[in-house]
Protein backbone atom coordinates (compact mmCIF):
# COMPACT_ATOMS: atom_id res chain seq x y z
CA UNK A 1 0.00 0.00 0.00
CA UNK A 2 0.83 3.60 -0.48
CA UNK A 3 0.19 6.43 1.30
CA UNK A 4 -3.05 7.33 -0.09
CA UNK A 5 -4.56 4.32 1.84
CA UNK A 6 -2.12 4.36 4.62
CA UNK A 7 -2.42 8.17 5.59
CA UNK A 8 -6.19 8.83 4.05
CA UNK A 9 -7.22 5.45 4.31
CA UNK A 10 -6.32 4.75 7.68
CA UNK A 11 -7.76 7.98 8.85
CA UNK A 12 -11.14 7.99 7.55
CA UNK A 13 -11.63 4.40 9.15
CA UNK A 14 -10.34 5.48 12.36
CA UNK A 15 -13.20 8.51 11.96
CA UNK A 16 -15.94 6.17 10.80
CA UNK A 17 -15.01 4.40 14.10
CA UNK A 18 -15.88 7.10 16.36
CA UNK A 19 -12.49 8.54 16.49
CA UNK A 20 -12.16 12.56 16.69
CA UNK A 21 -10.48 14.65 14.05
CA UNK A 22 -7.52 14.81 15.97
CA UNK A 23 -7.25 11.49 17.16
CA UNK A 24 -7.21 9.77 13.73
CA UNK A 25 -5.27 12.29 12.17
CA UNK A 26 -2.60 10.94 14.41
CA UNK A 27 -3.35 7.68 13.86
CA UNK A 28 -3.21 8.06 9.90
CA UNK A 29 0.37 9.64 10.39
CA UNK A 30 1.90 6.84 12.41
CA UNK A 31 0.47 4.47 10.04
CA UNK A 32 1.90 6.39 7.29
CA UNK A 33 5.49 6.76 8.94
CA UNK A 34 5.89 3.17 9.01
CA UNK A 35 6.94 3.41 5.40
CA UNK A 36 8.89 6.31 6.35
CA UNK A 37 10.83 5.79 9.69
CA UNK A 38 13.79 4.41 7.75
CA UNK A 39 18.09 4.00 6.97
CA UNK A 40 18.36 8.16 7.92
CA UNK A 41 17.19 7.02 11.67
CA UNK A 42 19.53 3.67 11.72
CA UNK A 43 21.98 4.90 14.48
CA UNK A 44 21.99 4.95 18.69
CA UNK A 45 19.45 7.17 19.94
CA UNK A 46 19.79 9.08 22.66
CA UNK A 47 16.17 9.95 24.08
CA UNK A 48 16.28 13.61 25.58
CA UNK A 49 14.24 15.61 27.72
CA UNK A 50 13.30 19.18 27.41
CA UNK A 51 16.64 20.67 28.96
CA UNK A 52 18.28 18.02 26.24
CA UNK A 53 19.70 15.68 29.40
CA UNK A 54 20.18 12.11 28.21
CA UNK A 55 17.26 9.85 29.46
CA UNK A 56 18.12 5.98 27.93
CA UNK A 57 20.55 5.52 25.13
CA UNK A 58 19.21 2.66 22.49
CA UNK A 59 21.59 1.04 20.77
CA UNK A 60 19.37 -0.86 18.42
CA UNK A 61 16.29 0.90 17.25
CA UNK A 62 13.46 -0.76 15.84
CA UNK A 63 12.84 0.33 12.08
CA UNK A 64 10.97 -1.01 9.73
CA UNK A 65 13.52 0.04 6.92
CA UNK A 66 11.77 0.54 3.27
CA UNK A 67 15.77 0.12 1.81
CA UNK A 68 18.67 -1.57 3.56
CA UNK A 69 21.62 1.13 2.91
CA UNK A 70 25.26 0.67 3.70
CA UNK A 71 24.59 2.13 7.31
CA UNK A 72 22.61 -1.46 8.15
CA UNK A 73 24.64 -3.67 6.62
CA UNK A 74 26.44 -4.67 9.81
CA UNK A 75 23.40 -5.22 12.08
CA UNK A 76 19.81 -5.25 10.51
CA UNK A 77 17.78 -7.98 11.01
CA UNK A 78 15.62 -8.54 8.13
CA UNK A 79 12.19 -9.85 10.23
CA UNK A 80 12.10 -6.46 11.16
CA UNK A 81 10.78 -5.71 7.80
CA UNK A 82 8.68 -8.45 8.09
CA UNK A 83 7.06 -7.77 11.33
CA UNK A 84 6.22 -4.91 9.96
CA UNK A 85 4.90 -5.35 5.94
CA UNK A 86 5.41 -9.39 5.53
CA UNK A 87 4.23 -11.17 8.82
CA UNK A 88 3.68 -14.81 8.31
CA UNK A 89 0.31 -16.44 7.65
CA UNK A 90 -0.37 -19.24 4.90
CA UNK A 91 -1.41 -21.95 7.93
CA UNK A 92 -4.81 -22.35 9.61
CA UNK A 93 -6.29 -21.41 12.42
CA UNK A 94 -5.84 -24.60 14.07
CA UNK A 95 -2.78 -23.34 16.37
CA UNK A 96 -2.66 -25.08 19.99
CA UNK A 97 -2.11 -21.99 21.70
CA UNK A 98 -5.22 -20.13 22.99
CA UNK A 99 -6.84 -16.63 22.04
CA UNK A 100 -6.40 -15.50 25.64
CA UNK A 101 -3.06 -16.25 25.55
CA UNK A 102 -2.63 -13.08 23.46
CA UNK A 103 -3.73 -10.40 26.03
CA UNK A 104 -7.53 -10.61 25.71
CA UNK A 105 -9.91 -12.51 27.65
CA UNK A 106 -12.18 -15.75 26.02
CA UNK A 107 -15.19 -14.24 27.61
CA UNK A 108 -14.62 -10.26 25.81
CA UNK A 109 -13.36 -11.87 22.56
CA UNK A 110 -14.81 -9.50 19.55
CA UNK A 111 -17.94 -10.69 17.88
CA UNK A 112 -16.07 -10.49 14.84
CA UNK A 113 -13.99 -13.02 15.74
CA UNK A 114 -15.31 -16.06 13.56
CA UNK A 115 -16.58 -14.32 10.95
CA UNK A 116 -12.70 -13.49 10.83
CA UNK A 117 -11.23 -16.59 11.11
CA UNK A 118 -13.57 -18.19 8.48
CA UNK A 119 -12.32 -16.06 5.56
CA UNK A 120 -8.74 -17.04 6.23
CA UNK A 121 -7.35 -19.11 3.25
CA UNK A 122 -4.55 -21.61 3.20
CA UNK A 123 -1.95 -21.33 -0.05
CA UNK A 124 -1.64 -24.91 -1.68
CA UNK A 125 1.74 -24.07 -2.67
CA UNK A 126 4.98 -26.21 -4.35
CA UNK A 127 6.99 -24.57 -1.29
CA UNK A 128 8.65 -26.72 1.27
CA UNK A 129 7.74 -26.86 5.02
CA UNK A 130 10.26 -24.34 6.09
CA UNK A 131 8.91 -21.58 2.99
CA UNK A 132 5.25 -22.64 2.96
CA UNK A 133 4.20 -20.57 5.84
CA UNK A 134 5.96 -17.09 5.30
CA UNK A 135 3.60 -16.47 3.18
CA UNK A 136 1.71 -13.30 3.90
CA UNK A 137 -1.86 -13.84 4.01
CA UNK A 138 -5.26 -12.48 4.96
CA UNK A 139 -7.17 -13.06 7.74
CA UNK A 140 -4.23 -15.22 9.48
CA UNK A 141 -3.77 -16.36 13.10
CA UNK A 142 -1.30 -14.10 13.28
CA UNK A 143 -3.28 -11.07 11.75
CA UNK A 144 -5.97 -12.05 14.28
CA UNK A 145 -4.00 -12.41 17.48
CA UNK A 146 -2.34 -8.69 16.32
CA UNK A 147 -5.35 -7.33 16.33
CA UNK A 148 -6.83 -8.31 19.78
CA UNK A 149 -3.60 -8.08 21.42
CA UNK A 150 -4.33 -3.98 19.54
CA UNK A 151 -7.36 -3.98 21.61
CA UNK A 152 -6.49 -4.95 24.53
CA UNK A 153 -3.20 -3.27 24.44
CA UNK A 154 -4.59 -0.27 23.24
CA UNK A 155 -7.22 -0.11 25.88
CA UNK A 156 -4.77 -1.02 28.62
CA UNK A 157 -1.79 1.56 27.43
CA UNK A 158 -4.95 4.79 26.88
CA UNK A 159 -6.18 4.33 30.16
CA UNK A 160 -2.61 4.09 32.27
CA UNK A 161 -1.72 6.38 34.61
CA UNK A 162 1.70 8.43 34.04
CA UNK A 163 2.92 7.14 37.43
CA UNK A 164 2.23 2.95 36.26
CA UNK A 165 3.41 3.61 32.61
CA UNK A 166 7.12 2.22 33.16
CA UNK A 167 5.91 -0.43 35.12
CA UNK A 168 3.28 -1.65 32.40
CA UNK A 169 5.67 -0.51 29.39
CA UNK A 170 8.47 -2.80 30.90
CA UNK A 171 6.08 -5.90 30.11
CA UNK A 172 5.86 -5.11 26.64
CA UNK A 173 9.35 -4.29 25.53
CA UNK A 174 10.92 -7.48 27.44
CA UNK A 175 13.88 -5.74 28.51
CA UNK A 176 14.47 -3.30 25.55
CA UNK A 177 16.26 -0.25 26.94
CA UNK A 178 13.27 2.81 26.73
CA UNK A 179 12.21 5.89 28.19
CA UNK A 180 8.60 6.00 29.11
CA UNK A 181 6.28 9.16 27.83
CA UNK A 182 4.92 11.46 30.33
CA UNK A 183 1.20 10.64 29.08
CA UNK A 184 -0.16 7.76 27.29
CA UNK A 185 -2.82 8.80 25.14
CA UNK A 186 -0.58 9.99 22.08
CA UNK A 187 1.21 6.62 22.66
CA UNK A 188 -1.61 4.68 22.55
CA UNK A 189 -2.75 6.09 19.15
CA UNK A 190 0.39 6.01 17.79
CA UNK A 191 0.36 2.20 19.06
CA UNK A 192 -2.73 1.75 17.27
CA UNK A 193 -1.50 3.29 13.50
CA UNK A 194 1.36 1.39 13.21
CA UNK A 195 -0.36 -1.64 14.02
CA UNK A 196 -3.03 -0.67 11.45
CA UNK A 197 -0.37 0.09 8.79
CA UNK A 198 0.52 -3.78 9.69
CA UNK A 199 -2.73 -4.94 9.36
CA UNK A 200 -3.90 -3.16 6.16
CA UNK A 201 -0.42 -4.64 4.46
CA UNK A 202 -1.34 -8.02 5.04
CA UNK A 203 -3.89 -7.87 2.33
CA UNK A 204 -2.06 -5.61 -0.15
CA UNK A 205 0.74 -7.42 0.75
CA UNK A 206 -0.36 -10.83 0.27
CA UNK A 207 1.05 -14.06 -1.25
CA UNK A 208 4.84 -12.72 -0.75
CA UNK A 209 7.07 -12.15 1.75
CA UNK A 210 9.69 -10.37 2.92
CA UNK A 211 12.46 -12.70 2.89
CA UNK A 212 14.56 -13.15 -0.25
CA UNK A 213 13.07 -15.73 -1.92
CA UNK A 214 12.94 -16.43 -5.41
CA UNK A 215 10.98 -19.46 -5.06
CA UNK A 216 8.26 -17.23 -3.19
CA UNK A 217 8.46 -13.89 -4.61
CA UNK A 218 9.10 -14.31 -8.41
CA UNK A 219 6.15 -13.43 -10.57
CA UNK A 220 7.44 -14.81 -14.14
CA UNK A 221 8.36 -13.07 -17.32
CA UNK A 222 4.76 -11.84 -18.76
CA UNK A 223 1.82 -10.65 -16.48
CA UNK A 224 -1.59 -8.48 -17.58
CA UNK A 225 -1.88 -5.60 -15.88
CA UNK A 226 -6.34 -4.07 -16.16
CA UNK A 227 -7.80 -1.40 -15.43
CA UNK A 228 -10.69 -1.77 -12.63
CA UNK A 229 -13.49 -0.53 -14.23
CA UNK A 230 -13.36 -2.54 -17.28
CA UNK A 231 -11.47 -5.77 -16.63
CA UNK A 232 -11.87 -7.02 -20.44
CA UNK A 233 -9.45 -4.41 -21.95
CA UNK A 234 -5.59 -4.25 -21.05
CA UNK A 235 -4.37 -0.94 -19.22
CA UNK A 236 -0.97 -2.20 -19.65
CA UNK A 237 0.81 -5.72 -20.88
CA UNK A 238 4.38 -5.68 -19.26
CA UNK A 239 7.07 -8.01 -19.99
CA UNK A 240 9.99 -7.91 -17.54
CA UNK A 241 13.17 -7.99 -19.10
CA UNK A 242 15.57 -8.40 -16.19
CA UNK A 243 17.68 -5.26 -17.12
CA UNK A 244 18.46 -2.31 -14.22
CA UNK A 245 16.65 0.31 -15.46
CA UNK A 246 14.01 0.03 -12.86
CA UNK A 247 16.25 0.75 -9.47
CA UNK A 248 17.46 3.47 -11.29
CA UNK A 249 14.50 5.87 -10.88
CA UNK A 250 11.00 5.24 -9.19
CA UNK A 251 8.12 5.56 -10.90
CA UNK A 252 4.78 3.82 -11.14
CA UNK A 253 5.31 1.20 -13.78
CA UNK A 254 8.96 1.02 -12.03
CA UNK A 255 9.44 -2.96 -11.67
CA UNK A 256 12.30 -5.12 -9.74
CA UNK A 257 15.12 -6.82 -12.41
CA UNK A 258 14.52 -10.42 -12.81
CA UNK A 259 18.66 -10.70 -11.98
CA UNK A 260 20.05 -14.37 -10.44
CA UNK A 261 19.67 -15.00 -7.18
CA UNK A 262 17.97 -14.23 -3.97
CA UNK A 263 18.98 -10.85 -2.82
CA UNK A 264 16.48 -8.63 -4.98
CA UNK A 265 14.00 -10.95 -4.63
CA UNK A 266 11.83 -9.33 -1.84
CA UNK A 267 8.25 -8.29 -0.94
CA UNK A 268 6.42 -7.98 -4.66
CA UNK A 269 9.11 -9.00 -6.53
CA UNK A 270 8.76 -8.14 -9.87
CA UNK A 271 5.60 -6.31 -9.82
CA UNK A 272 7.02 -3.61 -8.04
CA UNK A 273 4.67 -1.03 -7.53
CA UNK A 274 1.51 -2.54 -8.71
CA UNK A 275 0.21 -4.37 -5.81
CA UNK A 276 0.23 -1.14 -3.91
CA UNK A 277 -2.52 0.81 -6.11
CA UNK A 278 -5.61 0.32 -4.82
CA UNK A 279 -7.60 0.38 -8.61
CA UNK A 280 -5.63 -2.48 -10.50
CA UNK A 281 -6.41 -5.85 -11.14
CA UNK A 282 -3.96 -8.11 -12.69
CA UNK A 283 -2.72 -11.20 -13.18
CA UNK A 284 0.88 -13.47 -13.13
CA UNK A 285 2.42 -16.40 -12.64
CA UNK A 286 3.36 -16.36 -8.94
CA UNK A 287 6.10 -18.84 -8.52
CA UNK A 288 4.80 -20.74 -5.60
CA UNK A 289 2.09 -21.44 -7.54
CA UNK A 290 1.85 -25.63 -7.34
CA UNK A 291 0.59 -26.70 -10.71
CA UNK A 292 1.77 -23.61 -12.59
CA UNK A 293 -0.79 -21.50 -14.00
CA UNK A 294 -1.58 -17.10 -13.14
CA UNK A 295 -2.90 -16.13 -10.15
CA UNK A 296 -5.27 -12.95 -10.37
CA UNK A 297 -5.30 -10.70 -7.74
CA UNK A 298 -8.59 -8.25 -7.36
CA UNK A 299 -7.32 -4.98 -5.69
CA UNK A 300 -10.40 -3.25 -5.32
CA UNK A 301 -11.86 -5.86 -3.47
CA UNK A 302 -8.84 -6.84 -1.24
CA UNK A 303 -8.79 -3.37 -0.19
CA UNK A 304 -12.48 -2.46 0.67
CA UNK A 305 -11.91 -5.61 2.81
CA UNK A 306 -8.90 -4.08 4.62
CA UNK A 307 -10.71 -0.51 4.97
CA UNK A 308 -13.86 -2.72 6.45
CA UNK A 309 -11.49 -4.61 9.17
CA UNK A 310 -9.48 -1.53 9.94
CA UNK A 311 -12.78 0.27 11.17
CA UNK A 312 -14.21 -2.92 12.60
CA UNK A 313 -11.05 -3.35 14.71
CA UNK A 314 -10.59 0.72 15.82
CA UNK A 315 -14.45 0.55 16.79
CA UNK A 316 -13.74 -2.29 19.09
CA UNK A 317 -10.98 -0.38 20.62
CA UNK A 318 -13.35 2.25 21.41
CA UNK A 319 -15.92 0.17 22.47
CA UNK A 320 -16.68 -0.91 25.98
CA UNK A 321 -17.09 -4.29 25.72
CA UNK A 322 -15.11 -5.94 23.28
CA UNK A 323 -17.87 -8.54 22.68
CA UNK A 324 -19.92 -6.01 21.89
CA UNK A 325 -22.40 -6.29 18.52
CA UNK A 326 -23.01 -3.70 16.37
CA UNK A 327 -25.04 -3.93 13.49
CA UNK A 328 -24.02 -5.76 11.15
CA UNK A 329 -25.23 -5.51 7.59
CA UNK A 330 -23.66 -7.24 4.65
CA UNK A 331 -19.98 -6.66 5.31
CA UNK A 332 -19.64 -4.34 2.24
CA UNK A 333 -22.26 -2.59 3.07
CA UNK A 334 -20.26 -0.79 5.80
CA UNK A 335 -17.47 0.48 3.22
CA UNK A 336 -19.08 3.72 2.04
CA UNK A 337 -19.65 4.50 -1.50
CA UNK A 338 -17.23 7.26 -1.05
CA UNK A 339 -14.56 4.93 -0.23
CA UNK A 340 -15.34 3.04 -2.69
CA UNK A 341 -15.18 5.09 -5.15
CA UNK A 342 -11.85 6.49 -3.99
CA UNK A 343 -10.69 3.01 -4.10
CA UNK A 344 -11.74 1.97 -7.12
CA UNK A 345 -11.11 4.78 -9.60
CA UNK A 346 -8.38 4.21 -11.94
CA UNK A 347 -5.62 6.22 -12.32
CA UNK A 348 -3.32 6.14 -15.33
CA UNK A 349 -0.23 4.67 -14.95
CA UNK A 350 3.45 6.95 -15.64
CA UNK A 351 6.85 5.05 -16.66
CA UNK A 352 8.43 8.10 -16.08
CA UNK A 353 7.90 9.19 -12.72
CA UNK A 354 6.17 8.41 -9.42
CA UNK A 355 2.63 10.16 -10.24
CA UNK A 356 -0.59 7.56 -9.84
CA UNK A 357 -0.57 8.00 -5.88
CA UNK A 358 -0.55 11.71 -6.04
CA UNK A 359 -3.67 11.46 -8.05
CA UNK A 360 -5.19 8.77 -6.02
CA UNK A 361 -4.85 11.17 -3.04
CA UNK A 362 -6.41 14.00 -4.98
CA UNK A 363 -9.35 12.00 -4.94
CA UNK A 364 -9.21 11.14 -1.27
CA UNK A 365 -9.20 14.56 -0.02
CA UNK A 366 -13.00 15.43 -1.97
CA UNK A 367 -14.20 13.11 0.47
CA UNK A 368 -16.51 14.58 3.10
CA UNK A 369 -14.65 12.86 6.03
CA UNK A 370 -11.50 13.23 4.62
CA UNK A 371 -12.32 16.95 5.19
CA UNK A 372 -12.23 16.29 8.59
CA UNK A 373 -8.78 14.99 8.86
CA UNK A 374 -6.17 17.86 10.03
CA UNK A 375 -4.18 17.02 7.21
CA UNK A 376 -1.79 20.43 8.00
CA UNK A 377 -0.83 18.53 11.32
CA UNK A 378 0.14 15.76 8.48
CA UNK A 379 3.82 14.83 9.63
CA UNK A 380 4.59 14.23 5.70
CA UNK A 381 3.03 17.19 4.17
CA UNK A 382 5.99 16.89 1.05
CA UNK A 383 5.27 13.26 0.59
CA UNK A 384 8.60 11.23 0.74
CA UNK A 385 10.37 13.89 1.70
CA UNK A 386 12.27 15.66 4.92
CA UNK A 387 13.66 18.47 5.02
CA UNK A 388 15.32 19.86 8.49
CA UNK A 389 11.95 21.83 9.89
CA UNK A 390 10.30 18.63 9.53
CA UNK A 391 12.50 16.50 11.45
CA UNK A 392 12.80 18.91 13.85
CA UNK A 393 8.95 18.47 14.25
CA UNK A 394 9.16 15.22 14.30
CA UNK A 395 12.07 15.40 17.07
CA UNK A 396 14.69 15.26 15.77
CA UNK A 397 16.96 17.53 17.89
CA UNK A 398 20.58 18.57 16.07
CA UNK A 399 20.44 16.89 12.56
CA UNK A 400 21.01 13.12 11.53
CA UNK A 401 24.18 11.35 12.36
CA UNK A 402 25.86 10.25 9.44
CA UNK A 403 27.27 6.78 10.12
CA UNK A 404 25.31 3.66 12.01
CA UNK A 405 28.01 4.80 14.73
CA UNK A 406 27.01 8.27 15.57
CA UNK A 407 23.92 9.27 17.68
CA UNK A 408 20.47 10.48 16.74
CA UNK A 409 19.52 12.79 19.39
CA UNK A 410 15.30 12.68 20.00
CA UNK A 411 13.23 14.65 22.30
CA UNK A 412 11.51 13.05 24.48
CA UNK A 413 7.98 12.53 23.79
CA UNK A 414 8.11 13.67 20.05
CA UNK A 415 6.25 11.67 17.70
CA UNK A 416 9.56 9.98 17.14
CA UNK A 417 10.07 8.64 20.35
CA UNK A 418 6.75 7.32 20.65
CA UNK A 419 6.96 5.75 17.08
CA UNK A 420 10.18 3.97 18.24
CA UNK A 421 8.50 2.70 21.43
CA UNK A 422 5.44 2.01 19.69
CA UNK A 423 7.61 0.16 17.12
CA UNK A 424 9.63 -1.63 20.12
CA UNK A 425 6.17 -2.75 21.52
CA UNK A 426 4.83 -4.28 18.04
CA UNK A 427 8.62 -5.82 17.64
CA UNK A 428 8.76 -8.14 20.91
CA UNK A 429 5.12 -9.19 20.80
CA UNK A 430 6.42 -10.30 17.35
CA UNK A 431 8.84 -12.16 19.03
CA UNK A 432 6.70 -13.66 22.07
CA UNK A 433 4.57 -14.40 19.00
CA UNK A 434 6.90 -16.13 16.98
CA UNK A 435 8.09 -18.23 19.45
CA UNK A 436 4.28 -19.64 20.51
CA UNK A 437 3.99 -20.69 17.08
CA UNK A 438 7.22 -22.08 15.59
CA UNK A 439 5.04 -24.07 12.89
CA UNK A 440 5.07 -20.46 10.87
CA UNK A 441 9.48 -20.92 10.88
CA UNK A 442 9.79 -17.45 11.78
CA UNK A 443 12.52 -16.98 14.03
CA UNK A 444 12.67 -12.51 14.93
CA UNK A 445 15.10 -11.65 18.09
CA UNK A 446 15.25 -9.50 20.45
CA UNK A 447 16.96 -6.79 19.29
CA UNK A 448 18.88 -5.90 22.04
CA UNK A 449 19.49 -9.92 23.06
CA UNK A 450 21.43 -10.27 19.67
CA UNK A 451 25.16 -9.09 20.44
CA UNK A 452 24.74 -10.77 24.40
Amino acid sequence: MDTDFHFFGTASAALSSGFSEQDATLIANAAEYVDFFNSDYWSYWSIQDNQQQEQVKIDFPHLSCQFIDWKMIGDYDDHLWNAFHFPPGNRGHNEQSQLSDFYIAKASLPYWVNDFKSLHKVRDTNLSPSLKPLLCRPYSPFALHMCLDTIATFKKLSKAKPEALTDLLAHWVDGAPFVAPKEARNLALIFLGMRMHVLADTWAHQDFSGIASKDINSVGTFNYIFASKDESSILESTQWTGSLWALAEDTDCAVAPNVPGHAACRGHGQLGHYPDYSWLTFIYPAAWLKEGGYLVRNNPSEYEQAWYWLRTVMHSCLASDPAQTEAKPNRHELVPQSIRECIRTPHQLDSTQLFAVAESEQLWRKLATANRIQEHKRWNNAVGKFDERQRKHLGVIDGLPATRYGTLNVAQDSPLHLMELAATMHYQWCVRWAKAHPEFQWQPLPKHAQDT
